[in-house]
C-alpha cells in the first residue's frame, strides 16, 4: 500500500510539473530577427565586410523568469585582423529591446 501511495505521488507530481512549464514562443521569425540584428550592427557600426552571420538560436523557451531571446552570432572571416575572437552576439528580447556582446 506504502509503495502505491508513493508511486501516485510521483506520477502526480511529475505530470503537474510537466503542465507547469511555460512555453515562450519566438515573437518575432528568424528571419524578422536576422533582418533586425542586420540594420543593429549596421546602425551600431559593429561589423565590417569581413563579419559573416554564422547561426541563431532562440533561447529561454522554457523559462518563467527569464526573458527569451534570439541570438544572432557573428563571426569574423579567418585570417582578419581584429582583437580577440571578432564574434559579436546581437541579442533581440521578445518585449523588443536589442543588445549586444563581444566573443572572445
Amino acid at each position: 500500500m506504502k509503495y502505491l501511495l508513493l508511486l501516485f505521488m510521483i506520477a502526480t507530481l511529475g505530470f503537474t510539473s510537466i503542465q507547469a512549464k511555460t512555453i515562450n514562443l519566438p515573437v518575432y521569425t528568424a528571419e524578422a530577427a536576422i533582418s533586425m540584428a542586420r540594420e543593429y550592427v549596421k546602425e551600431q557600426k559593429l561589423i565590417s565586410d569581413k563579419h559573416y552571420l554564422k547561426k541563431i538560436e532562440y533561447h529561454e523557451v522554457y523559462s518563467e523568469y527569464r526573458t527569451p531571446y534570439w541570438q544572432v552570432e557573428y563571426h569574423l572571416a579567418a585570417g582578419s585582423l581584429k582583437p580577440k575572437g571578432g564574434q559579436i552576439f546581437v541579442i533581440i528580447f521578445n518585449n523588443g529591446k536589442i543588445e549586444h556582446t563581444f566573443g572572445e
